[in-house]
């Protein structure tokens, strides 16, 4: 469950449902019986998340903020307060997994994709 939420940000939140379900029926099938925990913490203000999406950002990424746009309402500006909020803020720091296993969904997820428009830019 922890790899496809860490997934969403990589191939998109159609794939991660899709995987979901997919797991969840296969399970089925297979009689295995899971019950995913509940690790959000749904009372976290938008504030907080920002504030520690910040930090979670700057401690793996270093001081990449400073190519924000100055105006708040820029699109580009409230797409980067997003991905900080969830996904530095909320799916980078939830518990289960750690930093090397959040780098191996990454570069999994990159290479796929990667694949994937290699094979679609080169035509049949």
């Amino acid at each position: 469950m922890e790899v496809f939420i860490q997934l969403t940000f990589y191939v998109g939140v159609p794939a991660v449902e899709t995987a979901m379900r997919t797991a969840k029926e296969i399970f089925e099938e297979q009689g295995i019986q899971f019950t995913p925990n509940q690790v959000y913490d749904s009372s976290q203000s938008v504030e907080s998340l920002y504030q520690r999406g910040v930090a979670t950002h700057q401690e793996h990424m270093g001081d990449t903020f400073e190519y924000q746009s100055d105006d708040p309402d820029a699109e580009e500006t409230q797409l980067e307060r997003l991905i900080t909020e969830y996904h530095w803020g909320a799916i980078y720091n939830r518990p289960t997994l750690s930093a090397k296993d959040r780098a191996l969904c990454a570069l999994s997820a990159m290479t796929v994709t990667t694949g994937r428009y290699a094979t679609v830019s080169r035509g049949p």
